[in-house]
């Protein structure tokens, strides 16, 4: 009888610990649509960011708060900004046969779910 009350026990256990449960997206679809209604010089639309959960997309977003002390501050240099600037400079129309300046590299951290 106890054997079977111990394995009863431990069958439980190993059942509710082996369920996963899936986070709750951070980006939904009424998340974008809010976006969106906000602004209107770009539109947010799905991505990869949907299948993740509001803690790993925190973390693609910079430095955590524990690691602040260890950021160290690069003292500011100061020049004379030349008068003879243009306007506006695009790298694809000065250097057209520039391989990497087409090329968008992902920088992110990829991890779905840790």
């Amino acid at each position: 009888m106890f054997f079977r009350l111990c394995l009863l026990v431990w069958l439980a256990l190993v059942i509710v610990n082996g369920r996963v449960t899936k986070p709750k997206p951070f980006l939904t679809k009424t998340f974008i649509d809010k976006i969106n209604s906000a602004q209107s010089t770009w539109k947010a639309g799905p991505s990869k960011f949907m299948a993740m959960s509001k803690e790993s997309v925190k973390r693609l977003m910079g430095v955590l708060p524990e690691h602040f002390e260890q950021i160290k501050l690069v003292p500011s240099i100061k020049h004379e900004v030349p008068n003879d600037l243009p306007d506006n400079f695009d790298a694809r129309d000065q250097w057209p046969n520039c391989p990497s300046i087409k090329e968008i590299r992902d920088q992110g951290r990829w991890v779905l779910y840790d």
